[in-house]
């Protein structure tokens, strides 16, 4: 390894550590849009199930996953939506019988 290369190394690790930190930050926000991804998901467990409410009644985020608490009419449903590739690309959401106070 070359002189000049070690002397770029450092650089390079914080380029890279920056982008992480900000693309974390804006994976862990909770977008209003992304509400009707997670509310179209959570009916998913169960074929007669139906949202009661618009909106969640509980949310949580960090910088890999966001999750939603829906409350319908089997019971409350947890929404998990996490990235395909840890922190970057298209985002995927399961449900799951259930609700944060399980946790």
């Amino acid at each position: 390894m070359a002189k000049g290369d070690r002397q770029l190394f450092p650089y390079i690790l914080l380029a890279l550590s920056i982008a992480l930190v900000v693309v974390g930050y804006f994976n862990s926000q909770l977008p209003l849009e992304f509400e009707a991804v997670a509310r179209d998901a959570a009916c998913t467990v169960e074929g007669t199930c139906i949202v009661k409410r618009e909106r969640p009644s509980e949310m949580r985020s960090d910088p890999v996953r966001r999750r939603y608490q829906f409350e319908t009419t089997v019971g409350p449903v947890m929404v998990t939506c996490t990235r395909q590739y840890f922190v970057a690309g298209p985002w995927a959401c399961a449900a799951e019988k259930g609700s944060f106070r399980g946790l």
